[in-house]
């Protein structure tokens, strides 16, 4: 019985410290898709809207904001629950 509960408490400090390192990692996620959002603003600045195909950078940057709403979503909650996911727009011509 003791080796069951010395084990189970292992398993829950592992399971504890990847879930640590996966937020970690995702927190790192974000940061990157922040770069992105602020590439995305450069490009749109420099864009030529007189050509014949315009890209859609409003488009682009609103699926960025809603993938780092989702991830933040998912680092700070601490229950599993359901969220409403708006579908990305993934079409930018």
């Amino acid at each position: 019985m003791r080796t069951l509960s010395i084990l189970l408490l292992f398993w829950v400090s592992v399971v504890h410290a990847s879930d640590d390192i996966e937020r970690a990692e995702l927190a790192k996620f974000a940061k990157e898709i922040d770069f992105l959002i602020a590439e995305v603003d450069q490009l749109k600045r420099h864009g030529d809207e007189q050509s014949r195909m315009v890209f859609q950078y409003d488009d682009m940057k609103a699926d960025l904001v809603a993938i780092r709403s989702g991830i933040s979503s998912f680092i700070q909650s601490d229950v599993d629950n359901g969220h409403v996911i708006e579908p990305l727009k993934a079409i930018y011509k």
